[in-house]
């Protein structure tokens, strides 16, 4: 009776023993001997319907089919034949697929061996093939450390790919190519239909992988992580490149085009200094055009801190004061045939103006524009240098007189102070002070607080102490004069002069009358706002060589 087409499947097997060694033949290894006892198959499904068996459909029910150990160990039905054929599941069978268990009741001598039973998978056996036979060793179960079976099955056919498009738009319709693999040539991407659509089968399971995996690589683009499991191309110029090829600091600046300027004692054995930096580096920024913002402090725990602006040969080197970008004045120096220095003026519009002020290199002389109006020196003073008209309203007092002996007669001008146009104020406030011995004679002597536009004993008399006599060498007096500006006009002024007196000596020191003014008097002088002007002292002995003048000084007391 055929079944055909019911298939079969061989399998082999060969069971020993190793036993103590019982043969004298001068070793002590132990003995291979044949294992005794049976080897039972039993099918993992209870029927087998062969529709297309010969002559008509047949419904198979497989039995047990129990196999011995030959006297080598082999496994075999028949005596001479070795090996057992067992029924199998094909396309044409229904189930499609079952599996054989196989049990074993084995004995070496009296003692029973163990081995347990395990279900495999028969193929197909071909009788001009018998490496298509399946021994039941390469696939038993083994113990491993932790006890655990492992079962090896044959080897299959691997990936079975069952079609290829040009991509994935091209795949065929996914309901009538069920379970199979296609792979889409433009890509290499392989994708299985579910019976309803066609999903991409990713041999990769990694996140970060699958993030590189998906994307298009394209010239001048690099591969970058934008998250966790996700990734992106950036731009990866030829320029950059070249930058990261760099093989030291040296050649990725000469690349990028900045130059280190002046590096000096860059390498040290000790600890930098919190300035090591600034210390050990001069550093050139080479910029054309463009705008620093900002405050920009330069500073350093030294005595000097030194900002330069260094030009080229033969160039200007200057520094812009501005106002919104709008220049108003510049400092610069020259080029270096001629360095002076100038201050250079812009108008509004940040246009130049003129040179207010050049400082000669050579000679440190400044020029200027316009020539300054220097005031007036004070008394007694020939200097050129320039003064402030504070300075010569403060300093210039007339000289101080000692120990002087008036030899001639009449009104002799001891000294003033001068006054520039406009320095004179209402309340001005200056002291005169005056000290005269008298000797050996009682000769009249007269002196005038005197106040004009003269320089001489043509200025109006403030005050006057007439007639002072003295008749002996100890004859003193000290003379005290406040004048105070009451008023000014532009033709005239108006003073109070307020005299003190301390007189002393045998005679009880000098005698004599203050008139015009005296204590308190008003004069009216020719001392007016817009000229300039004297306040000054004469001193008018009727004999010479008698009266000498033991100091005299004149001071400014307030505004």
């Amino acid at each position: 009776m055929s079944l055909s087409p019911l298939l079969y499947g061989k399998v082999i097997g060969r069971y020993v023993a190793e036993v103590a060694d019982y043969l004298s033949d001068g070793d002590q290894e132990t003995q291979t001997i044949a294992v005794t006892g049976t080897v039972t198959f039993t099918p993992t499904a209870p029927r087998l319907l062969v529709i297309d068996a010969d002559p008509d459909p047949a419904t198979v029910f497989p039995r047990p089919v129990v196999a011995t150990i030959d006297y080598d160990g082999y496994l075999h039905l028949h005596e001479g034949e070795r090996g057992v054929m067992l029924p199998i599941a094909s396309a044409d069978t229904n189930p499609t697929t079952w599996d054989w268990t196989v049990s074993f009741d084995l004995y070496s001598g009296d003692a029973k061996l163990t081995a347990p039973s395990f279900t495999f998978t028969l193929p197909e056996y071909s009788p001009i093939d018998p490496s298509t036979a399946l021994d039941l060793a390469t696939v038993a179960p083994i113990a491993t450390s932790s006890l655990t079976p492992e079962v090896r099955g044959p080897r299959g056919d691997g990936l079975q790919i069952d079609g290829t498009a040009a991509n994935v738009g091209a795949l065929p319709t996914a309901s009538t190519h069920s379970n199979e693999l296609w792979v889409a040539a433009d890509t290499g991407r392989v994708y299985v239909s579910t019976g309803s659509a066609w999903v991409t089968v990713d041999f990769i399971k990694d996140a970060e992988l699958l993030a590189l995996a998906g994307l298009t690589s394209a010239a001048d683009k690099l591969p970058y992580f934008t998250g966790s499991g996700t990734a992106a191309l950036a731009t990866f110029t030829s320029f950059a490149r070249s930058l990261i090829a760099a093989a030291n600091a040296a050649t990725a600046r000469a690349t990028l085009g900045v130059v280190a300027d002046s590096i000096t004692d860059a390498v040290t054995d000790v600890a930098p200094s919190q300035n090591a930096v600034f210390d050990g580096l001069a550093l050139k920024l080479d910029k054309t055009g463009g705008n620093l913002t900002g405050n920009l402090t330069v500073s350093r725990d030294s005595a000097v801190t030194t900002v330069a602006v260094d030009s080229d040969s033969n160039q200007y080197a200057e520094i812009a004061l501005t106002t919104d970008g709008s220049t108003r004045w510049k400092i610069r120096k020259e080029n270096d045939s001629t360095p002076n220095l100038q201050v250079a003026r812009y108008d509004a519009a940040g246009t130049f103006v003129d040179l207010p002020v050049v400082f000669d290199f050579a000679t440190g002389v400044a020029t200027f524009l316009s020539s300054p109006t220097a005031p007036t020196p004070p008394l007694g003073n020939s200097s050129t240098k320039l003064a402030t008209t504070q300075f010569v309203s403060d300093t210039a007092v007339a000289p101080s007189i000692s120990r002087t002996l008036l030899t001639a007669t009449g009104d002799q001008y001891l000294g003033a102070k001068g006054f520039v146009a406009g320095e004179l104020t209402n309340k001005s406030h200056y002291r005169i002070t005056l000290g005269l011995i008298k000797s050996g004679t009682s000769a009249n002597t007269t002196v005038n607080i005197r106040l004009g536009p003269n320089f001489s004993t043509a200025d109006t008399s403030l005050a006057q102490l007439g007639s002072l006599t003295g008749t002996a060498a100890t004859d003193f007096m000290n003379i005290v004069a406040d004048i105070q500006i009451d008023s000014l006009s532009s033709s005239n002024g108006t003073a109070t002069c307020i005299l003190s007196l301390d007189r002393s000596g045998t005679t009880a020191g000098f005698s004599g009358t203050a008139t015009v003014g005296a204590y308190g008097g008003v004069q009216t002088s020719s001392l007016n706002t817009s000229g300039a002007g004297w306040i000054g002292a004469s001193v008018n002995p009727s004999v010479g060589s008698v009266v000498t003048v033991a100091y005299f000084m004149i001071e400014k007391v307030s505004n």
